[in-house]
């Protein structure tokens, strides 16, 4: 289907639960680590560079940010501010 969902069927599919937890533990670094960059990021000025690029109001938002975006922009911002640093 997608990269997130083979993720998931494969930790759900861990025989050995502290495998799993392992996994589950690498994930949820790599999550919190992504978030702390991006709310970096979003103080420099790259970010105001890359909200001015994106201009149309929508309902999801950029990390560290208040201004909000479309899906499909919003992904892209947040993906650029996590890549940042």
């Amino acid at each position: 289907m997608g990269a997130t969902y083979d993720a998931a069927e494969f930790i759900a599919n861990i025989d050995d639960l502290s495998k799993r937890e392992g996994v589950a533990n690498a994930v949820e670094q790599a999550l919190v680590d992504s978030i702390g960059v991006a709310l970096y990021a979003s103080t420099i000025p790259m970010a105001d560079g890359l909200m001015r690029g994106f201009n149309e109001p929508g309902a999801y938002r950029v990390i560290g940010r208040k201004e909000r975006l479309t899906a499909s922009e919003a992904t892209m911002v947040n993906g650029s501010l996590i890549h940042a640093e």
